[in-house]
């Protein structure tokens, strides 16, 4: 009994159980590189460039709901919204991006992030041939998870670099032509 109670209230043995749970968890995400490891966007993309080439839902208008969001250091945040219009080897539009720091005065003592009246056009392109994303001026090489959320930090691009990660989402739409 003596035993059996020192296992059970033991604070050594209880944190072994803890470390031994995590490990094995760890070991697990090791050994499946699908689960563990985000592959490159290529074959996703693709496969929206192929549903559109295709015309898989007859004469119309095939794009793809596109929305972004962005963060970097001194917590710069942007949120982006809109639509990316099918071109032979990807998608591309202007959307619109709201800003954290355009802050909204909506009353007079009360204010929030994003102000709808003070947002900006951003150019996007996203090319199936390469995976790769043109966010404005960056080129992000994406890569994708198993739920097809797409994501990557932009390159360095002159001596005062500032890393930003992209993190985006799509839904493929269709517009039938009118009779």
């Amino acid at each position: 009994m003596k035993i059996e109670t020192f296992l059970l209230t033991n604070p050594w043995l209880s944190g072994m159980k803890a470390l031994t749970a995590i490990m094995a968890l760890l070991m697990f995400v090791a050994a499946t590189p699908e689960i563990a490891r985000a592959q490159s966007c290529q074959n996703v993309l693709q496969s929206h460039v192929n549903w559109a080439a295709q015309s898989a839902e007859g004469p119309g208008n095939y794009s793809l709901g596109f929305v972004m969001v962005s963060n970097r250091i001194f917590q710069k945040a942007t949120y982006a919204e809109g639509s990316l219009s099918f071109k032979q080897t990807g998608f591309g539009g202007t959307v619109t991006q709201y800003f954290n720091d355009k802050r909204w005065y909506y009353d007079t003592f009360a204010d929030a992030p994003f102000d709808p009246k003070r947002t900006a056009k951003l150019n996007v392109w996203l090319d199936a041939n390469t995976g790769k994303a043109t966010i404005g001026n960056f080129t992000v090489d994406l890569k994708c998870d198993q739920a097809g959320v797409l994501y990557g930090v932009n390159k360095a691009q002159g001596s005062f670099f500032v890393p930003t990660m992209f993190v985006i989402s799509l839904n493929r739409n269709f517009a039938p032509i009118p009779k």
